[in-house]
């Protein structure tokens, strides 16, 4: 079964030639495989036991993960809810966003087995930068303390390695998700029914808290259809959401340029001259566009006009770029921890410049370019 065809990613069922590859790659990398735990993992998915997933990044294996729909151990085992197990991806793969792809797959099929999902993840250094993304992601530990083996650590009297075995349990709140059920009594793993969280909403959200979204038509029109954000990769063709970009100026007609964390996936550590995101049900593009960039930078827009509108049928979104124009403090902005890491404004040639160089700032001059165009035609013409 396919969960993510998106250009370079295919996330798909593992297959068994895909163990071979996992062993040879891993053993590259300087790691121990153990190439039966990968054919156990494939036996469990045959029988029914888990979901086991693999990313292919441009035809080639990148990174697995599995869901085992009911818990064999740790503090959830009484719980029944899903676990998501031994997720990673491949040294040469890392920081192109599939970990969090993969991860995105996994949780929506927990989602259809219970409104809870947990993991454990280990403690070494080597395990710092899955420690990151699973907390940003909002899972938290369970309160359990650390276990060993299988078994909690007791204070002053457990003694053991610093190893692969020495584990830290999180579990994490899936809005949306359904009540704890049985995995024998329902669809197969990772189909979710087409009506499933579409009802009303309010101010963007449901009763649950999910997030929700208006859906449009390709000419821009409201169809009178919600979804939900955590449903986003399900959105049928020719329906689209929207999605807003901010270029901000201040009064002084400097822009402003925000670096990306270094564990932001993509682009990690980035430049980027954008504020923005995915506008709630029932509000309008520039609506969304003003508390985005609140939200985001602190800046209150005092002028708004849009730039232009692009569709990305890929995504299903239909981007919404905006010049919000803002006066004030320029050391005003704030940063959001996980996402930005400093800011900088600079003029227009500098951003101009930049442009060419910087990788997200390349993406985003294309959909800022009427604008830039409009400046250029307005500068031949004082001249």
């Amino acid at each position: 079964m396919i969960y993510c065809n998106d250009g370079d990613l295919l996330i798909r069922n593992m297959e068994e030639a895909d163990a071979q590859i996992f062993y040879d790659e891993y053993l590259a990398q300087g790691w121990h495989p153990d190439l039966s735990v990968y054919r156990t993992r494939l036996k469990d998915q045959e029988e029914g036991r888990c979901v086991a997933l693999t990313a292919v990044w441009q035809g080639h294996p990148a990174g697995s993960v599995y869901v085992y729909l009911t818990p064999h151990g740790g503090p959830f085992k009484e719980t029944g809810w899903p676990e998501i197990h031994d997720f990673s991806v491949l040294k040469k793969y890392q920081r192109k966003g599939i970990g969090s792809r993969l991860m995105d797959a996994a949780e929506q099929i927990a989602a259809q087995y219970a409104d809870t999902v947990w993991l454990g993840v280990g403690l070494c250094g080597s395990y710092g930068s899955a420690q990151r993304m699973y907390i940003r992601r909002g899972y938290i530990p369970d309160g359990s303390g650390v276990w060993y083996r299988d078994q909690p650590c007791v204070q002053y009297e457990t003694v053991c390695t610093v190893d692969d075995d020495l584990i830290l349990y999180l579990s994490k709140k899936l809005p949306g998700a359904r009540p704890t059920r049985e995995p024998g009594g329902a669809e197969n793993p990772g189909q979710a029914s087409a009506g499933d969280g579409a009802g009303g909403c309010k101010e963007g959200k449901e009763g649950n808290g999910m997030e929700m979204w208006d859906l449009y038509d390709e000419q821009g029109r409201k169809t009178g259809e919600t979804w939900e954000r955590s449903r986003a990769r399900e959105i049928p063709e020719g329906r689209y959401h929207i999605v807003c970009d901010i270029l901000i100026r201040h009064g002084d007609g400097e822009y402003l340029l925000t670096q990306r964390d270094p564990d932001k996936e993509p682009f990690p550590g980035c430049l980027e001259a954008s504020a923005g995101g995915s506008a709630l049900a029932g509000e309008t593009p520039e609506e969304a566009a003003r508390r985005e960039m609140k939200e985001e930078t602190g800046l209150e827009a005092e002028h708004m006009e849009l730039i232009g509108t692009t569709r990305r049928p890929k995504s299903r979104s239909m981007v919404y770029a905006y010049l919000a124009e803002a006066s004030g403090n320029k050391d005003a902005v704030r940063l959001q921890e996980g996402e930005t890491v400093d800011y900088r404004w600079v003029d227009l040639p500098t951003l101009l410049r930049m442009s060419l160089e910087e990788p997200v700032l390349k993406i985003q001059y294309q959909r800022y370019k009427p604008y830039f165009d409009t400046l250029e035609a307005q500068a031949r013409g004082s001249r």
